[in-house]
């Protein structure tokens, strides 16, 4: 018993040393550690309060460049360049008084208003850490001074580059490629340019507009450690900017030359003439794609003012109506009456009626009369029965008001067959489909064809249509005509008919609309695209500008001709127009006959003259397609102003068919007024 009692004891010693030792260990470890942070926080404290408040990481953001635009032979319409800038950041700048100073004396180096300076140093529209530009394109001698000074005292002025649109091809195809801007609050705040940042540019119009998805690029950021001074202390790292896309276009700048100088030459000579011949404009498709090879627009302006920027006062005067405004590109911008180019519609309309066959004669008299109303042709001449082709060929106007309003009777017929008022079953849509509304529609009227932001879509009107105008408009005319009344003018019973009556469609809209007249209303591109669906047999085309888009890795995106509708009307009723269009340019009858007397190809086509209304002169429209037997080209010509059109648009699609087809040029010459 004894014996084995002293083990015992010894291994409860043990023990208690151990638990000794242990606690030892753990005060000790505890000491070190409130050493440590009495040192790190009372003897290095200073220090590291200075690191912190003194050193600081900037994120800077890197603008990414946009893509290029190029024509289809790889020509630039658009390209970047990298401009000096002097941007600025007012807080590390100081205070107010601080700030004062360097803004003015920064304007004065600039030759800029103090105020300009401040607005641009101090605008919202940037992030809190993003420089703000105060100028782009600064004087390389400048840049340099500037930067000197921003070392010394001036504080928070900070000089480098950024990439600049650039339009090296001044007024050959300026209507195109559009602009960009800075990126309003306004679009900040918009789903449409959700992940923008403040001081972004963004396409404003035309192409820059319409790709900006694809233009776009993605913005890099640079990380900098900076002192207190503001000065970069090292970069702590960079991502790099990727470029947008560069498109490659459809149309050829060659081309376009071409037609910009046949409207120019035209233009001249249609005032020497003593024709106003304002503006015109121009279209060329491809028919077999639907591809833009030209799109002018006269007058032009040299799109080179947009190369990094563009003045308050050049930007007023391209945009000046009363200089012509000619930053508008009316090709697919202005809307006119198309007159007699739109006979095509309604013959379609007609042969899908059943109204007419490609036999079917009408009497063409000088003058067609509906109650007290009569509708003159433009030949005082009577013509006799003609056929549908001949009927084209003489751009007889009595033929197709004969058409028109035998729609409008029919059309008539099967509203007083429905029950309830006329205007209770136009107001719930019951009304019955009308042939010339819809085959403009089929035919692609009355819509934009999608091809640049700024296109207009025109009107086929209708019974639905003059409704609409009608409720949209009665408040502001029933004033007019209580007006009239009031004072006893002789418009006073017109104005009060039509604040009552005026929704309704009556016999002679439909008349003036089967010739293009009326409140129907074009583009030159809608009616080269409409041509183009007749010159291929049927498919009308979206109208395309970009052919391919490459990113900045190399990948091609090919842009693939995309139809809008394929007619589904015979081959037949197709072919017997086309006959027609071809009997416009062929002797005996043809109204353009003499204009393409002599020409090595033969052409289809259709003149027009139509009526602009109060003291302005006719708009002379010419659209047509060669070689007619196997089109390569539509050519849409309008020239506001211009007098008839066998007379100013016929002449000038000749001259730019010469030059597509590489032709020998006769000299340009008006051509006879034939209608």
């Amino acid at each position: 018993m004894l014996t084995g009692a002293r083990p015992e004891a010894d291994r409860g010693e043990s023990l208690r040393l151990r638990l000794t030792f242990l606690l030892l260990l753990v005060v000790g470890l505890f000491v070190l550690v409130l050493a440590r942070l009495w040192f790190l926080q009372v003897m290095a404290g200073e220090q590291f309060v200075a690191q912190a408040t003194g050193n600081a990481v900037r994120t800077v953001d890197l603008e990414a460049p946009r893509g290029m635009i190029v024509d289809a032979e790889g020509e630039s319409l658009v390209r970047n360049r990298w401009a000096p800038v002097v941007s600025v950041l007012p807080d590390d700048i100081g205070d107010e008084e601080e700030r004062e100073r360097v803004y003015e004396e920064l304007a004065e180096v600039l030759d800029l208003d103090p105020d300009d300076v401040a607005d641009r140093a101090e605008s919202l529209r940037w992030g809190p850490f993003q420089p703000r530009p105060v100028a782009t394109d600064v004087d390389r001698d400048v840049i340099s001074y500037v930067h000197e000074r921003s070392g010394t005292d001036w504080q928070g002025v900070y000089t480098d580059t950024r990439p600049v649109r650039e339009y090296p091809q001044g007024e050959t195809a300026a209507h195109l490629p559009g602009s960009v801007n800075e990126i309003s609050e306004e679009q900040l705040d918009s789903e449409a340019y959700e992940g923008y940042e403040p001081g972004e540019m963004i396409g404003a119009r035309g192409l820059e507009r319409a790709y900006e998805d694809l233009l776009r690029g993605t913005r890099g950021q640079r990380r900098l450690e900076v002192d207190p001074a503001g000065n970069v202390v090292r970069e702590l790292g960079q991502t790099e900017p990727a470029p947008g896309s560069d498109l490659q276009l459809t149309l050829s700048l060659e081309e376009q030359r071409i037609v910009e100088e046949a409207l120019d030459e035209g233009l001249e000579l249609a005032r020497e003439a003593d024709l106003p011949a304002t503006s015109g404009a121009a279209a060329v498709l491809d028919p077999r794609d639907g591809a833009v090879r030209a799109l002018a627009s006269a007058p032009r302006f040299d799109a080179g003012i947009f190369s990094g920027g563009i003045s308050q006062e050049d930007l007023e005067e391209i945009e000046d109506p009363d200089n012509d405004a000619p930053r508008r590109n009316r090709a697919l911008e202005e809307l006119a009456a198309p007159g007699s180019v739109f006979k095509p519609v309604t013959s379609l309309a007609a042969l899908r009626e059943g109204i007419i066959t490609p036999q079917t004669t009408i009497d063409c008299p000088p003058r067609w009369e509906l109650g007290d109303s009569t509708f003159p042709n433009w030949n005082p001449e009577p013509q006799g029965q003609l056929d549908l082709e001949q009927a084209l060929a003489r751009s007889c106007n009595t033929y197709y008001y004969e058409l028109g309003y035998t729609f409008w009777r029919s059309e008539q017929n099967e509203l007083a067959a429905q029950e309830g008022g006329l205007l209770d079953i136009l107001r719930r849509s019951d009304a019955p489909e009308e042939a010339m509304v819809e085959t403009g529609r089929d035919l692609g009227l009355g819509e934009r064809t999608g091809l640049l932001p700024a296109e207009a879509a025109g009107s086929i009107p209708g019974r639905e249509w003059k409704l609409d105008y009608w409720e949209r408009t009665r408040e502001t005319t029933c004033e007019q005509a209580q007006t009239a009344e009031e004072v006893g003018s002789p418009n006073a019973r017109l104005l009060r008919e039509l604040c009552e009556e005026g929704w309704r469609w009556r016999g002679g809209d439909a008349v003036n609309a089967s010739i293009g007249q009326g409140d129907v209303s074009v583009t030159p591109l809608q009616m080269a695209n409409l041509y183009a669906a007749i010159a291929n047999g049927g498919t009308l085309w979206e109208p395309r500008l970009v052919a391919s888009a490459e990113s900045a890795d190399g990948t091609v995106q090919e842009a693939e001709p995309e139809p809008i509708r394929e007619l589904d009307d015979p081959e037949s009723h197709l072919q017997a127009i086309h006959e027609g269009l071809v009997a416009v340019n062929e002797p005996p009858r043809g109204t353009a006959a003499a204009v393409f007397d002599g020409f090595e190809l033969p052409v289809a086509g259709k003149t027009g003259t139509a009526q602009a209304g109060g003291d302005r002169e006719n708009t002379s429209w010419y659209v047509g397609y060669a070689p007619a037997d196997d089109p390569e080209y539509v050519v849409a010509v309008m020239i506001e102003e211009g007098g008839g059109g066998s007379e100013t648009a016929a002449p000038l699609t000749r001259r730019i068919l010469e030059g597509l087809f590489d032709l020998e040029e006769e000299e340009l010459e008006l051509g006879p007024e034939t209608e």
